[in-house]
């Protein structure tokens, strides 16, 4: 039984050190995916962007369909960061460390926050596809981008709690 003991005490750090290992890996998944994110929400403005100076139905229809798209892709990798930043606070839980989960809960829950405006933006260009009237495309188009905004803000709050995150579970290494 002392021998059992023995080797748990010995093995106590290595396995602590493997979930700290763990969470770092799990916030840098979920900062890969934040990038991943932002270049896809940079192609849809770009996109939206050819809209707002055309003044072609079809042309606005082809190109908020693309930025929809992008904007389609922007929502999994917003969800794949949130899942990352989820399993960053369950590994920070497991090592005892209240601050580095909460920092991680943190960065969860504004992705989350993200992923509704970025919800909310395809909502509106989802609208432009069945509309033929210039003026109110230009406004679901002007609504589309007030959300990714919007979204891009909260995103901008998230990767600051991953970076915190990393700060306090210096702390419990």
């Amino acid at each position: 039984m002392k021998l059992f003991y023995l080797i748990l005490i010995c093995i106590s750090p290595i396995i602590a050190h493997g979930q700290v290992s763990a969470v770092k890996e799990h916030v840098e998944n979920s900062y890969k995916h934040y990038e991943d994110a932002l270049k896809e929400i940079k192609y849809a403005v770009s996109q939206l962007e050819i809209c707002e100076n055309s003044r072609s139905i079809d042309a606005i229809h082809n190109f908020a369909g693309d930025a929809y798209k992008a904007l389609i892709t922007t929502g999994n990798f917003i969800d794949y960061a949130k899942d990352q930043a989820n399993k960053a606070k369950e590994e920070a839980s497991e090592i005892a460390c209240p601050a580095t989960e909460e920092q991680a809960d943190g960065a969860r829950r504004y992705f989350h926050d993200a992923k509704d405006k970025i919800s909310s933006a395809i909502g509106q260009l989802r609208r432009v596809s069945y509309n033929k009237d210039i003026s109110q495309l230009q406004n679901y188009m002007a609504d589309a981008k007030n959300y990714i905004d919007q979204g891009l803000i909260r995103l901008n709050y998230a990767v600051n709690k991953l970076n915190d995150t990393l700060l306090s579970l210096e702390n419990c290494e």
